[in-house]
């Protein structure tokens, strides 16, 4: 019996050594590689006449090759980008940004419609937006006009 119980113990110290050196090394990747990515963690308030921009959708496209950034505004028309794999930011350099507030939804009959666009196409799909981000936190502020 008393050996049993030693085996148990054994057994018990080194499940728990290993699960805290899984623990340790997952740590050390995710932060690792959250500090070496590289990304811009870019924020920023979107504007349209000056009131804020609630429910807009905002893209950085690369000018580079990489993967489109995008964020949605909140009802202060704040945003905060998210790249591939929920990492916050997006890849430094020249970016091309697109905002949007067209969405899809649906109708009272069940059917999917888009929202009307209430962003010129100067900012969308002829967008002029030109933004260079660097490595690490940065704010980007967007006063967009109707006109």
């Amino acid at each position: 019996m008393l050996k049993v119980m030693f085996q148990n113990h054994l057994l018990s110290k080194r499940l728990l050594k290993t699960t805290l050196s899984f623990t340790l090394l997952s740590l050390l990747f995710l932060t690792g590689c959250s500090a070496s990515s590289g990304l811009g963690d870019v924020t920023g308030v979107v504007t349209l006449d000056g009131a804020p921009l609630s429910q807009a959708i905002i893209f950085f496209k690369p000018e580079a090759e990489g993967a489109t950034a995008f964020g949605r505004t909140d009802e202060n028309g704040r945003y905060q980008l998210t790249y591939v794999g929920n990492r916050q930011g997006t890849l430094p350099g020249v970016n091309k940004v697109r905002i949007t507030t067209r969405q899809e939804t649906e109708n009272e009959a069940g059917r999917i419609v888009w929202t009307k666009e209430k962003v010129p196409a100067k900012y969308n799909e002829e967008t002029t937006l030109i933004v260079d981000v660097k490595p690490g936190k940065s704010t980007h502020n967007f006063e967009l006009t109707s006109k």
